[in-house]
């Protein structure tokens, strides 16, 4: 199954797919994430490279290449979540979570904008 596919310790590249996007702002005044915009029509895929240094992203119109400056694995069953600390081509910084049990991949900036895709599918090469 999904969870037990990824891990860190895996000597293939990781293929992730998913087929929704949902854009999110912080609201500081009721303490919670806001839903700016959800696209169903998005599709785009993040490939991790073996070694877990290098997230590559493609969306229908660009291809970006993260750095993974850091990672962490919420080993727990019940979570079974990726934190990864990544950074742009551009120098920009993120916070991603790859969460595998919930089936999303999260996407978070430091002006506290948020993209959740949802995951079609997980494989390796």
């Amino acid at each position: 199954g999904i969870l037990g596919l990824i891990s860190l310790t895996t000597f293939a590249q990781v293929n992730v797919s998913t087929i929704l996007k949902k854009d999110y702002s912080w609201d500081k005044f009721s303490d919670s994430w806001k839903l700016e915009k959800e696209n169903d029509e998005s599709r785009t895929f993040f490939v991790f490279n073996k070694d877990y240094t290098l997230v590559k992203h493609t969306t229908e119109s660009s291809t970006r290449a993260y750095i993974i400056k850091s990672k962490k694995h919420e080993k727990d069953p019940l979570k079974n979540q990726y934190t990864y600390l990544i950074v742009s081509d551009t120098g920009k910084e993120f916070m991603m979570y790859f969460d595998v049990k919930n089936k999303n991949i999260r996407v978070v900036d430091k002006k506290k904008h948020a993209i959740r895709y949802t995951i079609k599918g997980i494989w390796e090469d």
